[in-house]
């Protein structure tokens, strides 16, 4: 497998002289490219909603590898204008525009919460922080 972010979370296309995800271009924008709505959820595909599969998370010249893969599947937040992911077992609650973003978030906050918790000392931390450092260790080892 690559050692990279999914090629689903980083398709662009060109919008002028921005290169923007090619769902944003599908929101109303005002002029600093900031979306006002969300009109790209109206068009949910049925496999937007599929679970997402994690095996490989790209870290820091290396890469982090589930022991065995997650899968974690998409909802819409109450208004439908957020695809989310809640996972109490890796500490996880992320909101994006698009699926493409919340892999993307997805694999960052893996990265960060591994960097954060699972690197760093337990007498530095409080007990419900040692408690995910444990999880994640359980679930992922780092290999470069």
């Amino acid at each position: 497998m690559s050692n990279s972010i999914p090629e689903e979370a980083t398709t662009s296309v060109d919008y002028g002289n921005i290169d923007l995800p090619p769902s944003y271009v599908d929101n109303v924008q005002d002029t600093e490219r900031e979306p006002l709505h969300n009109n790209f959820v109206q068009d949910i595909l049925e496999n937007d909603l599929e679970p997402i599969t994690v095996s490989q998370v790209p870290y820091e010249g290396g890469q982090l590898v589930a022991k065995k893969p997650i899968m974690l599947t998409p909802t819409l937040s109450e208004d439908k204008q957020f695809f989310v992911i809640d996972d109490e077992t890796l500490g996880i609650s992320l909101s994006a525009f698009t699926r493409c973003e919340l892999i993307e978030y997805l694999y960052e906050n893996i990265a960060f919460l591994w960097k954060e918790y699972a690197q760093e000392h337990d007498y530095k931390m409080t007990d419900s922080a040692q408690v995910l450092k444990r999880r994640l260790l359980k679930v992922f080892d780092e290999q470069n």
